[in-house]
């Protein structure tokens, strides 16, 4: 059972909106990002790279030009190979999308050894067997935002009522920030990831009141822990090694960026799909056995932002798809478009509730940078996914063609998800009740 791209307004049949060169490597390297697409689609320019020129020369808005990488195998070396590094692409002069150029701030900006020792630290607190035992706290808040939702006026907005305030939730509990301060919270992670460019005296503004906050956070943790992760991570240590409090703070920053707006873009953009093919949200109603690899599949499908991600720099010349990365070049692996590689997910441009997937999907990245919260993110998209089909298999979108897609931001995603359903609906069952510690 299949949901097939072309024709019948597929979110996989991208419309280009003006004509593209038809050579795969112009004389002039193209403007990367690549903005050329709709819905859940992807530019048409990365299939033809993929076929064509896998590694191929971009130009960036500042910094010149790079490497784009776009197939699997080529995406997972740049990814996995030291010789890419990512604490060299952090400087003025690294090919990049923003004005002012990157700063080394976070774990993600860190190469071997001082990111490994950072990451065997925070790793213990992202054990898929402690991510487990948040499920049903996922549960029980995902259950109080679907009966609010349903219980509200139709049309309701999904992303509003439910895919934001979930991860939202979730994430606050992780790192145990008080309920008084959620609102704050949001806004601070909404400005440096969801709006278009911003000046960098305002990013460094919002930047900077975000880590003022965690470090108020940790200070309290450090005389009073709780069972949060943040006090874990307080207590954390590695052969009698400690992360400090500017290593906890990025660290804090780091989650927010993988962990609350991306998730609630990604739940989002999952239930249009569902909603939009409504054979697969009638699959779940019936089998909810299915909702684990249905999601898995939504993860690789689903593209959660342009395929623009974070640069590495050649400490080396590498070999890498036919061409010669010289040391000192920046390279730029497009985690979307690998993930649409044919030679790994056979029709990999048709979502396939059936797939049986012989390798890894690439949206948490690959590697030693791989996300450390992925589980935590799959769990919160399985649970939603679950109590949505359970508690409204009328739920159906208001307006299917619409819906209004963010243009220009990290992530992409709905704006709003209008739904609408009938009277009469199944209530979860769940919510009220204080939710689990």
């Amino acid at each position: 059972m299949t949901a097939s791209a072309p024709h019948d307004p597929q979110p996989t049949d991208p419309q280009p909106h003006d004509p593209q060169p038809t050579d795969p490597q112009p004389h002039e390297p193209p403007l990367y990002p690549f903005r050329d697409y709709d819905e859940l689609g992807l530019d048409p320019r990365l299939a033809r790279l993929r076929a064509e020129c896998p590694v191929s020369r971009i130009r960036l808005p500042y910094g010149g030009d790079a490497w784009l990488a776009t197939r699997y195998s080529d995406v997972t070396t740049v990814l996995a190979d030291p010789r890419f590094s990512r604490a060299a692409a952090c400087g003025p002069d690294v090919p990049r999308q923003t004005e002012a150029p990157p700063v080394a701030t976070t774990i993600l900006d860190l190469d071997r050894p001082e990111h490994g020792r950072l990451r065997r630290i925070a790793a213990s607190a992202f054990a898929q067997w402690r991510i487990e035992r948040l499920r049903p706290y996922v549960r029980q808040v995902a259950a109080e935002r679907i009966d609010a939702l349903l219980a509200g006026p139709a049309p309701g907005d999904l992303y509003a009522a439910v895919a934001l305030p979930v991860p939202l939730a979730v994430l606050c509990h992780v790192l145990g920030v008080p309920l008084a301060d959620r609102d704050r919270f949001r806004a601070w992670t909404h400005a440096l990831l969801m709006p278009g460019p911003m000046p960098a005296d305002e990013f460094r503004s919002v930047a900077a009141a975000l880590e003022d906050y965690l470090r108020e956070l940790i200070a309290h943790r450090r005389e009073s822990a709780t069972g949060d992760l943040l006090s874990m991570l307080v207590r954390a240590t590695d052969n009698g090694d400690r992360m400090t409090e500017q290593e906890l703070v990025s660290f804090g920053v780091t989650l927010l960026a993988a962990g609350f707006e991306t998730t609630a873009s990604q739940l989002a953009s999952s239930a249009y799909l569902l909603l939009r093919h409504r054979h697969l949200w009638e699959l779940l109603g019936r089998e909810p056995d299915r909702v684990p690899a249905v999601v898995d599949e939504l993860l690789r499908f689903v593209p959660l932002n342009g395929g623009s991600g974070l640069p590495r720099v050649a400490t080396e010349d590498v070999e890498l798809g036919g061409v010669t990365v010289r040391a000192g070049e920046a390279v730029f692996a497009s985690t979307i478009s690998a993930n649409r590689d044919d030679a790994v997910f056979p029709d990999a441009d048709t979502f396939d509730p059936d797939r049986r997937p012989t390798a890894r999907h690439v949206t948490f990245g690959y590697g030693p940078h791989r996300c450390l919260g992925a589980w935590l993110a799959t769990m919160e998209i399985q649970e939603v996914v679950g109590a949505l089909v359970a508690a409204a298999p009328g739920l159906r979108l208001a307006d299917p063609d619409g819906v209004r897609w963010r243009a220009g931001t990290i992530v992409r995603g709905p704006l709003a998800l209008p739904v609408d359903w009938p009277t009469g609906r199944t209530s979860t069952g769940q919510s009220g009740g204080a939710p689990p510690a």
